[in-house]
């Protein structure tokens, strides 16, 4: 059991309870409040790697790791994240790889952040610094998002919904969709 709950491995078990928390937290929050399901906010993709990096580092203060270990460790707590993420939150992996190199990135500036943090024993600082995060995640949740770059199709068939139905129905996938938007 020690070995399950050595500080090596808590720097990879607790980062991701927390960002899975944080996360489901949030959707949940999102879903039930704002009547926006599956928005994904900046903080989200920022701010929860880079304490991912600082809790890990936290773990392992003790080791003084080097910057090379710190980014193979980095690479496997990303690699943890997406495919927790996929299994716990749904989320597709596809789009978790997309954004891998952005998770590695701040969950290893975290870690090198935390390492300097911890090196110094300075809990003014280290207290200000989460304060300061969990300050722009909260204002970064409750504002008003406006994503002009979201990305919509439409179709105009210049025809009566009689003409246009037949062939629709042709294809079994069709069938189960709802056809909207057609005028006579």
């Amino acid at each position: 059991m020690n070995k399950i709950f050595s500080p090596k491995a808590n720097g990879f078990i607790f980062p991701n309870i927390f960002a899975l928390t944080v996360i489901g937290i949030t959707r949940y929050i999102f879903e039930k409040y704002f009547y926006s399901p599956g928005l994904l906010i900046f903080s989200e993709f920022i701010i929860v790697p880079f304490v991912m990096g600082i809790i890990s580092a936290w773990f392992w203060r003790d080791f003084d790791p080097k910057n090379a270990k710190l980014a193979a460790w980095a690479f496997y707590n990303t690699v943890f994240v997406c495919i927790l993420s996929t299994v716990f939150l749904g989320e597709g992996m596809i789009c978790l790889v997309i954004v891998s190199p952005l998770l590695f990135t701040f969950i290893w500036t975290g870690e090198l952040a935390g390492k300097r943090m911890f090196e110094k024993n300075n809990q003014t600082l280290n207290v200000s610094v989460f304060v300061m995060l969990f300050g722009i995640f909260v204002v970064d949740s409750l504002s008003v998002h406006h994503y002009e770059n979201m990305v919509a199709d439409t179709v105009v068939i210049n025809a009566p919904p009689s003409e246009v139905w037949k062939y629709v129905v042709a294809y079994k996938a069709s069938r189960e969709k709802v056809i909207t938007g057609c005028s006579e």
